[in-house]
């Protein structure tokens, strides 16, 4: 499947708000030592890969 397949899939079964704007394949997840998915390092990567440095620097509740 490729990125574009992807997102028309996507925008062809829900809202077209709902469709992502970045799509990244990964043979895998970054785990703890429980087994559970770190998102906070997902977010630092995508951060980098995607140039989303502005957008991370704003403060949420």
């Amino acid at each position: 499947m490729t990125v574009e397949e992807m997102k028309k899939f996507v925008l062809d079964h829900m809202a077209k708000h709902k469709v992502p704007k970045y799509i990244e394949f990964v043979d895998g997840f970054p785990m703890n030592d429980a087994g559970k998915i770190q998102k906070y390092k997902m977010r630092e990567m995508a951060v980098e890969k995607f140039g989303l440095q502005k957008d991370a620097s704003i403060e949420t509740a």
